[in-house]
């Protein structure tokens, strides 16, 4: 009975997925710190921030240091110094820190983008 736990348990364990998730997030619709003069289309200035104006917006990536955008990832287009994300592609990237993605990202450009099944 102990050899077939041995055999079974690590077939069990590394037939499931490691680090992808079975369903990927999309990127959240959420208000941004302001890097330029203007907001991206389809978004409102407000106390430094700008705030989407319908639920129907694409999301922006969030930016935490307050400077524009120089690339945006795979499935982002460069809008007034934001990543926007593309209506056609639904994944969800966050700003790369210090190099590194958190688990379940891998590094695309100055980001890390969501590993989806």
């Amino acid at each position: 009975m102990e050899y077939i736990r041995i055999i079974i348990l690590p077939i069990l364990f590394f037939s499931q997925p490691i680090l992808a998730d079975s369903k990927c997030g999309v990127q959240t619709l959420t208000p941004v710190i302001k890097v330029s003069e203007k907001c991206p289309q389809g978004y409102r200035s407000s106390g430094g921030y700008c705030i989407p104006i319908s639920k129907n917006i694409n999301p922006l990536i969030p930016i935490f240091d307050g400077k524009k955008v120089v690339k945006c990832p795979l499935g982002y287009k460069k809008t007034r110094g934001y990543c926007q994300s593309i209506k056609s592609i639904k994944i969800n990237s966050i700003p790369r820190i210090g190099g590194h993605c958190p688990s379940n990202y891998y590094k695309n450009k100055d980001f890390c983008t969501e590993i989806c099944n």
